[in-house]
């Protein structure tokens, strides 16, 4: 019973330390309003250290920042489609089960001719 005690303890400190360890990280790396509780693109699902948030409200990468450019998320989709095969298959791999406005929309694109 006592052994049960102790590994509990150890395993809540161990827990504690951890979240210690992240929080005490994002305030040093960047102020929290900067960090986005999304940690991936939500374009292409990439984990990248120049993920930046969109004035859409979207968190893109470096790769989808400069192949979108200024197009609109519909055209950009399409061109990407068209133009860019091995990128559109990692955004349409991305969006497989999502339930997201832009997983809808990526199927919507992939279905039309």
């Amino acid at each position: 019973m006592i052994e049960t005690s102790k590994s509990e303890e150890r395993e809540q400190l161990q827990k504690s330390s951890f979240l210690s360890v992240v929080a005490q990280k994002r305030t040093i790396d960047k102020p929290l309003y900067m960090v986005p509780e999304i940690q991936y693109c939500t374009f292409c699902g990439k984990t990248d250290d120049s993920l930046i948030l969109s004035a859409e409200g979207c968190i893109s990468c470096s790769g989808c920042r400069a192949s979108k450019g200024e197009f609109e998320c519909n055209e950009w989709l399409k061109w990407l489609k068209a133009n860019n095969s091995e990128h559109w298959n990692k955004v349409v791999d991305h969006h497989r089960l999502g339930s997201t406005p832009i997983s809808n929309l990526v199927r919507k694109i992939r279905i039309e001719a």
